[in-house]
């Protein structure tokens, strides 16, 4: 085991370089050998916080508090926890009171300047670091984040001056950090000689460092126990499978051999056994499925959480396979629900996707039940976490729909399950054989470009999309971004188009697209799931997403054809406070649930009833149904409701004139005052509370009566059935720890995703470790290991022409700086904000617009280009110019007052 001095140099050289994954697996090695070690348990907490588990760390650091008196490592470790954690309420409290002690006054004022940060308070986090600054020690660090500051806004040369300062100090020795921040300040000025110097000393650094390292650790390092940044251990051999199946591949897929993890699957199914199979984009999930559906003796049933994602994949089937599969869904009229159930248990269908809501419906089960399942299965299981991304509640029904099929064998699918969400599928579905394919896929390049705003942003788009041949999605969240940068793509010859949930034909957008009609379609994330275009050759995120989890699954949309592929994160400094910011707004709170649970009591009728969740959600005055949709499941999961099957809250009945199968049929039938032949409409919620019974219980009995012979039964529209519970006396308690847990959560997720865009390590390796995987590094998949392959491209940094000379200023122009202003606005071919229209006015070499595409280019160049900043906020004070503060980006635009003052000079302010 490496101890003593050989181990903390380890450690620190592992830290000082970005090499997360690697330090976690050490740490967590050595633990397992000495799980009291303090010092250990610290490191790992100290490393969880960093890597997006805030949560694990205070747990671990809250087992040492209570074990020994609190230190003062401790105590600071568990500040930038609580930071990482997103629990601000308390760490405000905290820093306030760490801030009276007065050898601990500077570190307040620091945290509290990465608090204000952190919560997108860039004007308040710049006040606290100055504060610091002007001390110091301590100041050092502020210094530096003034200097990171500077970079997110897209201000490299202030960023530069604050680490030149800090090199005018005789005591100062630049850091890896400072030389990062220098780096990056060249990249975005296309300082060539200077970032190539930089990134020449960074390697020459790391390489003393890890010399240094190896001495120190002699011939320990090759006999201690296997590292953790060795490769994952190779995986056993593919089983052999039947010989039917092989034919089946060959006849019906027109394929020759079966992938490792495919056979794995195969294998497990045909054997009856219940797998969770996580297999990454392009790994042939769909085939672990189709093909054993066609050797079962019964149908194969898949759920799909998307109408659209059925379509596509029932479209994608091969010949064989599509005459012999079938799908359900809402679309489906009544009768031709009947005939698809009546083909399934002929066995005329062998493969029938569903929707997750059908799994509600009790009737429905209770006909499949009678044609028989073979094989049940999940695709995209991660659905059925709540704290997923993509939670669907259906989902979490599925477990009891499984009870009412007689638990036939499940296979549960998925691309992308962290451990967490793997041990929530065991929890829902029950235990499984897992098959974890590797998530590293070799055919990807995985690279991360930084700019320091949005302008420089589109340019490194735009330089992408001219550099790399081939299909393209671009990433955005806004429905507004999509349509801007399609806009600004076509604006310089790139073929490009829009897609999001409000394009009016998706259908006839997704087909160019999938033609080649359109090269590059920019797209919320609402594309991509189900998509089957193998030739991608770029997948460019231009926001950060929600999570790694979302960022695998959509980058590896790429190079489905084991062709090479590109897989682009585009990160702004300000990207993780503005991703944090938009995820609070979209959180549901305690006023949320308090407002739904109103609106459900206030419908209900009784303590139990049908309700209608269109009504309910616009009682709740929601534009979406996330609230309702995701609301429900949490007052459910606090004990405060419980819903029940779908119910038709009336059904016509009538007798056979079959004898009784048990009592209880014959007193139903005379509660409900049915006579032979004759049609009876009947009141189930009613019906049931005569006879004592549970209206869903009431509905299976009737289905079973109707499969004796006794009785018809024919149920009307469904709806969704809801019993309130007695409150629990905790119940204020139990809201507040779910809602905490799920804030926690997400912050854990930006957390993460931040830490993979700004670390020092091999990106496939990071993901890798996420997901709780063992990688060595890539050596040529990403710009850390193969930085060369990046700059090769010419966009490893943000692309900037060559400094075009400004246009002769006309000195007889007769208009105001206001004017010009007002005019510069008006001709903008793109809405922008201030820092962008005050550039174009400038005619500064960073303008998100050349020379040629507005006419006010450099009308102000005569001004610094802080004055006509300031020019703009006061026209905008002065309600010349407004302001979208709702707008990601914050752009700007003319009001009528401005409209007519460009018309009229008589409107102009004196």
């Amino acid at each position: 085991m490496i101890a003593g001095d050989a181990r903390r140099h380890l450690v620190n050289y592992l830290h000082r370089w970005g090499h997360t994954a690697t330090l976690l697996g050490y740490l967590e090695a050595w633990l397992a050998e000495q799980p009291q070690s303090v010092m250990l348990r610290e490191g790992r907490a100290r490393v969880l916080a960093e890597v997006g588990r805030a949560a694990e760390a205070l747990e671990i650091l809250a087992q040492i508090d209570a074990e020994r008196p609190t230190s003062v490592t401790r105590r600071q470790l568990r500040l930038r926890a609580l930071l990482a954690a997103g629990r601000y309420a308390e760490l405000d409290l905290a820093l306030d009171a760490l801030a009276e002690d007065p050898n601990q006054e500077l570190l307040a004022g620091l945290l509290r300047g990465d608090l204000l940060h952190t919560q997108g308070d860039l004007e308040g986090a710049t006040e606290q670091y100055r504060a610091v600054a002007l001390r110091d020690l301590q100041g050092m660090a502020a210094v530096r984040r003034l200097a990171e500051l500077a970079l997110e806004q897209g201000d490299p040369e202030a960023a530069r001056g604050q680490i030149d300062a800090l090199m005018l100090r005789p005591d100062f020795t630049p850091s890896i950090a400072d030389l990062q921040i220098l780096l990056q300040a060249a990249e975005l000025q296309a300082d060539t000689t200077s970032a190539e110097a930089l990134r020449a000393q960074l390697a020459d650094l790391e390489l003393a460092d890890r010399g240094k390292v190896l001495a120190e650790l002699g011939m320990r390092l090759e006999r201690a126990t296997p590292a953790p940044d060795l490769p994952e251990p190779a995986p056993p051999p593919a089983p052999l499978l039947p010989d039917a199946a092989y034919q089946m591949l060959r006849d019906a897929f027109g394929l020759h051999e079966f992938r490792p993890n495919q056979a794995r699957v195969i294998h497990n199914v045909l054997a009856g056994v219940s797998t969770l199979a996580v297999m990454p984009t392009g790994a042939g999930k769909s085939l672990t499925y189709q093909l054993p559906a066609l050797l079962l003796p019964q149908a194969t049933v898949v759920v799909s959480p998307l109408i659209a994602l059925m379509k596509d994949q029932m479209d994608g089937l091969p010949d064989l396979v599509r005459e012999r599969a079938t799908l359900i869904n809402s679309t489906l009229t009544t009768r031709e629900l009947s005939e698809r159930i009546r083909a399934i248990a002929a066995g005329e269908f062998k493969l029938v996707y569903i929707a997750p809501e059908r799994l509600r419906q009790r009737a429905f089960l209770h006909a499949l039940k009678r044609c028989g399942v073979a094989l049940f299965v999940v695709d995209e299981v991660h659905c059925l976490s709540l704290w997923g991304l993509s939670f669907r509640p259906d989902y979490l029904f599925i477990g009891r729909a499984l009870d009412e099929l007689g638990n036939p064998p499940l296979l549960a699918l998925t691309a992308t399950a962290s451990q967490e969400t793997q041990a929530e599928v065991v929890e829902v579905l029950g235990q499984s054989v897992p098959v974890l394919a590797s998530v590293f896929r070799p055919n990807l390049y995985f690279q991360v470009l930084r700019a320091g705003n949005r302008e420089e942003k589109q340019q490194a788009l735009i330089s992408l999309c001219r550099e790399i041949n081939g299909p393209i999605i671009v990433y955005a969240r806004a429905r507004q971004a999509c349509e801007e940068l399609a806009e600004v793509l076509r604006g310089v010859g790139i073929a490009a188009d829009y897609y999001h949930a409000q394009v009016a034909d998706r259908a006839t957008t997704q087909e160019r697209f999938m033609r080649g009609e359109t090269r590059v379609l920019v797209a919320t994330v609402a594309f991509g799931m189900g998509i089957d275009k193998a030739d991608i050759r770029a997948i460019i995120h231009y926001n950060l997403p929600q999570s790694v989890e979302a960022y695998y699954q959509e980058a590896g949309r790429a190079g489905r054809d084991g062709q090479p592929a590109r897989c682009v994160l585009l990160y702004a400094g300000s990207d993780k406070a503005r991703l944090t910011t938009w995820l609070q707004e979209q959180a549901i709170t305690r006023d949320h649930l308090r407002a739904l649970y109103k609106a459900l009591r206030q419908q209900m009728r009784g303590s139990i009833d049908v309700v209608d969740l269109e009504r309910l959600q616009r009682a709740v005055n929601g534009d979406d149904d996330t609230l309702v949709r995701v609301g429900l499941s949490m007052l459910e999961r606090v004990a405060l409701l419980r819903r029940h099957f779908d119910l038709p809250e009336t059904a016509s009945l009538s007798l056979t004139g079959a004898a009784a199968p048990e009592d209880a049929a014959q007193r139903v039938a005379d509660l409900a005052g049915l006579s032979v032949g004759a049609w009876q409409e009947v009141n189930l919620l009613d019906l049931a509370a005569q006879a004592g019974w549970s209206p869903s219980d009431l509905e299976g009995a009737l289905l079973h009566w109707h499969d004796a012979g006794f009785l018809r039964y024919r149920g009307g529209p469904r709806q969704v059935l809801i019993e309130l519970l007695p409150a629990p006396s905790d119940v204020a308690e139990r809201i507040e720890s779910l809602l905490h847990d799920y804030h926690e959560r997400q912050m854990q997720r930006v957390e993460a995703l931040a830490h993979y865009a700004r670390a020092n390590e091999c990106r496939h390796r990071n993901i890798a470790a996420h997901f709780g995987q063992r990688l060595a590094r890539c050596k040529s998949g990403c710009d850390i290991c193969a930085p060369e392959l990046a700059l090769s491209s010419g966009v490893s940094r943000v692309a900037r022409s060559a400094p075009q000379p400004l246009p002769p200023r006309d000195d007889e122009d007769p208009r105001s700086d206001v004017q010009r202003t007002l005019d510069g606005l008006s001709h903008l071919p793109f809405a922008m904000g201030r820092s962008g229209l005050a550039r174009v006015l400038k005619g500064a070499s960073s303008s998100p617009v050349e020379p040629e595409r507005c006419a006010e280019f450099g009308a102000l160049r005569h001004l610094a280009q802080t004055a006509i900043e300031e020019l703009i906020e006061r026209l905008v004070s002065e309600g010349y110019i407004q302001r979208d503060e709702q707008d990601e980006y914050r752009r700007l635009s003319l009001t009528l007052l401005g409209t007519k003052a460009r018309r009229d000079p008589a409107y102009l302010p004196e």
